[in-house]
């Protein structure tokens, strides 16, 4: 006999045997009553030993536990859109530029009646020097994560070409790396062009039910 089958039967003996004590048939009652009652407590109880090992089990299985929403998306503008304001305001384009994955898709509306430019990874730092832009900033609106992992992130963003200047809204797609750094992959602006507006898609993640815009996937470059 297993210590697991001793420790379910001791409850169950001692209890009909005290109860049996009290004679007749509501005694036989009343033990049998008791002993169920005393199985049924020792057949859901989880052995010390069981309880002990379940931080070494999720060890063993791999098992991480991800940080809180909220705590990924402090590191998100503290890592990546702190630094990239800072160097967009000191017109520091190269610097820029490394924000951006070399294969991100930047799409700029432009006046009315014109196409959209569209402008790979790897060219964001040129472009930017060529916009004229005079000590510009750029504001976090909305982040959304996506997936289990928390990856990828889709911001709003607000952001003023000139001091002084009409902000505009932008929207982008951000992705991070095995080695932990965030990186631009996708950078759409001004939303409030027809044009560029056109061309993001709602989206919804299956996870928390949030619902994203992004680019339509068959735009990209």
């Amino acid at each position: 006999m297993t210590w697991h089958e001793r420790d379910r039967i001791g409850p169950m003996v001692m209890a009909t045997l005290l109860l049996l004590s009290a004679g007749g048939s509501c005694g036989m009652q009343v033990a049998r009553r008791a002993a169920i009652g005393a199985g049924l407590a020792a057949a859901v109880s989880v052995p010390p030993a069981f309880a002990s090992t379940a931080g070494a089990l999720k060890v063993a299985s791999g098992y991480v536990e991800l940080p809180k929403p909220a705590v990924t998306i402090a590191k998100l503008k503290a890592e990546l859109y702190a630094p990239y304001a800072d160097a967009l305001t000191r017109g520091d384009w190269s610097a820029v530029g490394k924000y951006y994955l070399p294969t991100a898709t930047l799409v700029q509306g432009g006046a009315p009646g014109t196409s959209p430019k569209f402008v790979e990874g790897s060219n964001v730092g040129s472009h930017f020097a060529g916009r004229g832009l005079t000590k510009p900033s750029l504001v976090v609106g909305t982040v959304v994560l996506e997936g289990e992992d928390q990856t990828v992130a889709h911001v709003t963003y607000n952001f003023e070409p000139t001091a002084g200047a009409k902000p505009y809204q932008g929207l982008q797609r951000v992705v991070r790396g095995k080695d932990g750094s965030w990186k631009i992959d996708e950078d759409v602006f001004p939303l409030e062009n027809g044009k560029i507006y056109g061309m993001i898609k709602p989206q919804r993640d299956l996870l928390s039910g949030k619902v994203f815009m992004q680019l339509d996937p068959a735009l990209r470059l």
